[in-house]
């Protein structure tokens, strides 16, 4: 880090493995895990001066363009980058005793619900009912089937932040609390996501779609904070609210089970 810094870098606030160094219109960016650094940026020259000084500093290994880090596969085609995990999916399902051969296309089956209760113990788990196993057969199986899927960081100069957000109402059986489901694209790629039981039952729905909207702007406890919270990133233009059918909702993905058609819409525009 130090070394990073005394080349002009600046640690990031909100990824302290980040680093970025700008100079006139220029950008380069190091992102640092343990010992293992990846180096990108519009000045190649500064780039190679770098490589030059941490080989002095660490006697670093320059691999080339990246092709793997952290689990994840980095492919190359004329739309952008595509970040995938094969390797990661092939080793779970090898792991696992399932018969993964028949085909399925969403998540999880539609209109699934699981319970505490519902279903007979699978073997000795005490914690686990056989449709609780079924669910994960069939996660395996959409896994299996869906190993060669990845993100799309497509190369375009139209860099806007899109935000989609959205709840159910009630769907769990046990708690009766509402599943907040959210996604971010930049430039049309998906970048943070979350799908995510609430902390409280929400009285009605459009209550719980409050919760998740506020959620895909900062996490908050109660209700009165969420709308309020909201109602001023607004005010300050940060937000700009739109209203979109059902149909065209990307957030619905992490919020419940779909059919497969609209499973499969919904998934081609997010990259």
């Amino acid at each position: 880090m130090t070394a990073l810094q005394s080349q002009g870098f600046i640690q990031s606030k909100y990824d302290y493995s980040l680093f970025i160094h700008r100079h006139d219109t220029d950008i380069n960016i190091a992102a640092v895990y343990v010992d293992d650094v990846i180096l990108t940026g519009t000045d190649i020259n500064r780039l190679e001066a770098l490589k030059v000084f941490l080989h002095k500093e660490f006697s670093i290994k320059d691999l080339g363009k990246l092709n793997y880090f952290l689990g994840i596969e980095v492919g190359y085609t004329e739309e952008g980058i595509i970040l995938s995990q094969k390797k990661f999916t092939k080793e779970l399902i090898n792991s696992c005793d399932f018969d993964v051969s028949r085909r399925v296309i969403t998540p999880l089956p539609l209109n699934i619900k699981l319970t505490n209760s519902d279903g007979a113990l699978y073997h000795d788990l005490e914690k686990y009912r056989l449709p609780h196993v079924e669910a994960l057969h069939h996660t395996l199986r959409y896994l299996a089937h869906t190993e060669g899927q990845g993100i799309l960081l497509k190369a375009t100069n139209n860099i806007s932040l899109q935000a989609f957000s959205d709840s159910d109402w009630a769907s769990c059986p046990d708690s009766r609390r509402s599943i907040t489901g959210y996604v971010f694209l930049l430039g049309g790629s998906p970048i943070s996501w979350k799908s995510k039981k609430q902390n409280t039952v929400s009285k009605s729905s459009a209550e719980a779609e409050y919760r998740a909207m506020a959620a895909a702007a900062a996490e908050n406890k109660n209700i009165e904070i969420d709308c309020h919270f909201t109602r001023d990133k607004v005010l300050e233009g940060l937000l700009q609210l739109t209203y979109l059918p059902t149909q065209q909702q990307l957030a619905d993905v992490f919020t419940k089970p779909l059919p497969s058609a609209q499973f499969q819409k919904l998934l081609s525009k997010m990259g």
